[in-house]
Order: structure tokens, then C-alpha cells, then sequence
């Protein structure tokens, strides 16, 4: 386990970590937060010019091996209690959405894939970024034409994953580089893991709910100058409250479906939710499915990850949330 402070992209110092985790959560607005408690009154910042100061230096974490990614420090408690300190930091796309524009950001007509390379570089210059997109994807005649940042308190990266959803594809930083994809589903879910109560499940349990149980997309609506094309994402056979789905970036059917679809992939099967604590195993993502089994039952699901928790020291257990696996 390693928390390591880098400054201008220059590792700086180790960090004594004295307890912590890291949360995914495939849901949330920014991907990845650690809680980090630090032991040592040297290092707790107090000044703009300090190591830990809030928006300053960049962390990066690694357990068991793993890399979690690069986060920047939101808040830090400079309340010393017992010799240590605690630290709350996001993921590098939290700093996109601190960098607003002076100027509007005019995007005339241009591929989504480069819309995300460019937006990125654009708010986070100096970063050797990375970018890992859908194979064999053609984004030519998926063109962005908007302009951002007119709002006094506007958010780039909200933006940026607006525009993503809306051509059925989501976004987040995992590890070292960004990456893009369509949203876990019942038919591209692999196996990733196996989380077994004979072996590593220490507890779990699971809710059913039938009102929010989504296997439905519909489209309705004209565009770009009729209007609005609106998508529901709802049940069959019951009356679950749908979710509605508007956006100024779905500008055809086809868009709209292929939206909707990925909002479906991220919520289908929510009827069925598990919490879960287990062995810990920090390279568990959220996004990918789990084979289920329970042995008092002789029983077994398949179920996607949807949020995560990794002790940063690895002594404690892991946790997660999934949602059911259907098709």
C-alpha cells in the first residue's frame, strides 16, 4: 500500500497513512473519493503553499498492487486528533470540473471521441493523459456542436459526461487513463470475479424491489427542430416509475436509443440489490460481474458491481453494492 504525493507530475514523498479507503461508485457524479487519516502534525497543512493544501498536489494511491488511480485533495481537517489527520480527495475529474473557462468553449462539429481528448487536455494541461475508447468504433458521424461554459457556475466534466450518456457510452478515469465504454449490461457482463461464502464473502445481503425493475426503452419525439426527443426507460409489466431521459446532445432516434439502452444497462435489475463485505481484494471494480454463492442455500446469482470500498491498508474488509444481472 503506497499513498504518494506528486507535485507538477514530480513524486515528492511517501505518506504515512494511518488508516483509509478508496470508494468507486460507477454512479456517482465524480468516480472515485478516498478518506485518508493521516498520522503527523508536520505534514497538516496550513498554508496556501503546503504539501496537502486543498486543490495543490496530486495523490496517488496503489493497494496491493493495485493502481487506484490519481486523486486531488478537495478538504483536509486540520483538527490533530490523537497525532492524525484526515484528508478527502477525488479523482483528477473533479479538478476538470473546478477549471471553468474564462471564455465559452465553442465545439463546432466535431467527433465525440476527439470532443473528450480535447476537453480533458484543455482543463487538465500538463498531464500525460491516456485514453482508452471502444474498439473497432467509428465516431466520424457522432459530431458535438454546442457551446460551454456561458453559465457563471458551470461544471466542464458535468458536461463532458452529459454529452458522453447521451451517445450511450460513459466515462471515468480508472487507474492511469481515461476511459470510455458502453455501460456494463446483461449481455456484454463477463465474469469477473467470484465472491463465494465458502471462501471470501464475510457477509451479505439483498433486497428486492419490483418497482424499480427496468427492462423497457421508449422513444418518442422529434428533432432537432421539432420536439424534443424524449426517452423512458421503464417495466413491462408493472408500473415502476419510469425514468425520462432530455437532452440538448440527442439530436436523432438512433442517439436516443442507444441512450436510453445505456441507461437501461446501468439500472436493469435494480429490482435485486445486494451489500456485500469480503475478503479484501482491491482489484474489484465496479461495472463488472460477480458470481454469487451462497452455500447455506446451495444457491447462486450473477450480479454487476456498482459501487466499491478498498481499505487503503487492506485491514479492513472490502465492501460493495451490485445490482442483478438479467437476460
Amino acid at each position: 500500500m503506497t499513498v504518494s504525493v506528486y507535485r507538477n507530475n514530480v513524486f515528492v514523498q511517501e505518506l504515512p497513512v494511518k488508516s483509509g479507503v478508496v470508494t468507486l461508485d460507477e454512479k456517482a457524479s465524480h468516480y472515485a473519493r478516498a478518506v485518508i487519516t493521516l498520522s503527523g502534525k508536520d505534514i497538516m497543512p496550513s498554508k496556501l503553499d503546503d504539501l496537502l493544501y486543498p486543490r495543490g498536489s496530486q495523490l496517488r494511491i496503489t493497494i496491493d498492487g493495485n493502481n487506484m488511480g490519481r486523486y486531488v485533495i478537495q478538504q483536509a481537517n486540520v483538527t490533530l486528533v490523537s497525532g492524525a489527520f484526515t484528508i478527502t480527495a477525488w479523482d483528477l475529474s473533479k479538478s476538470i470540473s473546478w477549471n471553468r473557462w474564462a471564455e465559452p468553449y465553442v465545439i463546432d462539429n466535431v467527433p465525440l471521441d476527439a470532443v473528450v481528448r480535447n476537453v480533458i487536455q484543455d482543463r487538465l494541461p500538463g498531464e500525460n493523459h491516456v485514453f482508452t475508447f471502444p474498439p473497432d468504433t467509428d465516431f466520424s458521424n457522432n459530431l458535438v456542436n454546442t457551446v460551454w461554459g456561458l453559465e457563471r457556475d458551470h461544471d466542464p466534466w458535468k458536461y463532458l459526461k452529459e454529452v458522453v450518456e447521451a451517445s450511450g457510452y460513459v466515462i471515468y478515469p480508472e487507474g492511469g487513463s481515461w476511459r470510455m465504454q458502453r455501460p456494463t449490461s446483461a449481455e456484454n457482463a463477463a465474469i469477473a470475479h467470484t465472491i463465494d461464502s465458502r471462501v471470501n464473502l464475510l457477509s451479505g445481503e439483498y433486497t428486492l424491489d419490483a418497482d424499480v425493475d427496468y427492462d423497457l426503452v421508449v422513444v418518442t419525439g422529434t428533432a432537432p427542430n421539432g420536439t424534443p426527443i424524449v426517452v423512458k426507460v421503464g417495466n413491462t409489466t408493472s408500473a415502476a416509475k419510469p425514468y425520462f431521459l432530455t437532452s440538448g446532445y440527442i439530436t436523432s432516434a438512433e442517439q436516443a436509443e442507444g441512450a436510453g439502452q445505456a441507461q437501461l444497462a446501468r439500472v436493469r435489475g435494480s429490482g435485486r440489490a445486494s451489500n456485500l463485505s469480503f475478503i479484501p481484494d482491491a482489484s474489484v471494480r465496479p461495472g463488472r460481474a460477480v458470481r454469487l454463492y451462497d452455500k447455506r442455500t446451495d444457491t447462486e446469482t450473477i450480479e454487476i458491481l456498482s459501487s466499491v470500498t478498498h481499505s487503503i491498508t487492506g485491514m479492513e474488509a472490502s465492501t460493495a453494492t451490485t445490482r442483478e444481472r438479467k437476460g
